[in-house]
């Protein structure tokens, strides 16, 4: 039967093999299932393809592009990996 995997599953034995991808697989996940075994491939490759679009009627389409810059800087992206509000 086909089954969503999630922490529960996972500890029920239902899902005995779950993908799970996550930025914080260390910090969070590997410390729920500490007998869990993670492993990742060197050599694979993940992506993740985002879409934005500025509306060229915008009241100011030049502060909306200098915003998206923000939010796709250094900057910008270690404040989500954080869970913080971008300030």
């Amino acid at each position: 039967m086909p089954v969503t995997g999630s922490e529960s599953t996972v500890e029920s034995g239902q899902t005995p093999i779950l993908i799970w991808w996550d930025y914080l697989e260390e910090s969070e996940v590997a410390q729920k299932f500490p007998d869990g075994r993670w492993s990742s491939r060197p050599t694979a490759h993940y992506a993740a393809y985002y879409s934005q679009a500025i509306s060229a009627t915008a009241p100011d389409p030049a502060a909306a592009r200098l915003w998206e810059e923000y939010l796709y800087s250094t900057t910008g992206q270690n404040l989500w990996l954080q869970g913080s509000p971008a300030d």
